[in-house]
């Protein structure tokens, strides 16, 4: 896990089983896409993830900056992400508030054997989270595709479809 220090190790890694909380940001609208299985919305998502009151505070946080948190979508981010890569790759988009950080989230997750999705712990029936962790682990590192992305949530319905339908 080359990327990771002996700190970030304890604090991450899955066999270190350290409950990791994840970092909230707000993401202009214009700057990214937000894709969900044809069951869901955005809105349903969002609810299901994240209680009433976090995301209150959230909207809280955007109306302090002036900002209409009907602007921005709300996206996790792994801790480790945030701290050595986003904040400095992205630091135009801060400064211009197209990215706003939020805090943390009130949930504890845990690091699944694939390093970068992670299970709620505290909130089990919540979604897993796959994220971006820029660290080179198992010879790669581990991006998301915004163009495969985008089309998961359809493959996923596909898939559940076929399963579903297979006596």
């Amino acid at each position: 896990r080359i990327g990771f220090d002996g700190n970030d190790y304890r604090a991450y890694a899955p066999e270190a089983a350290a409950p990791v909380r994840l970092i909230w940001v707000a993401v202009h609208r214009s700057r990214a896409a937000f894709s969900v299985s044809a069951d869901r919305s955005i809105d349903s998502h969002l609810a299901d993830e994240l209680d009433a009151s976090t995301r209150a505070g959230f909207n809280d946080r955007l109306a302090t900056l002036g900002l209409d948190s009907a602007d921005y979508h709300f996206m996790p981010v792994h801790p480790w992400q945030w701290h050595n890569k986003l904040a400095f790759a992205f630091a135009g988009e801060i400064a211009t508030r197209h990215l706003v950080y939020l805090g943390f989230g009130p949930d504890g997750y845990q690091a699944q054997q694939s390093i970068r999705t992670l299970f709620n712990r505290d909130q089990p029936r919540r979604c897993y989270v796959k994220m971006s962790l820029s660290i080179l682990n198992m010879g790669f590192s581990r991006g998301l595709s915004p163009y495969y992305m985008a089309g998961t949530p359809a493959i996923c319905d596909w898939l559940d479809e076929l399963v579903r339908g297979d006596d």
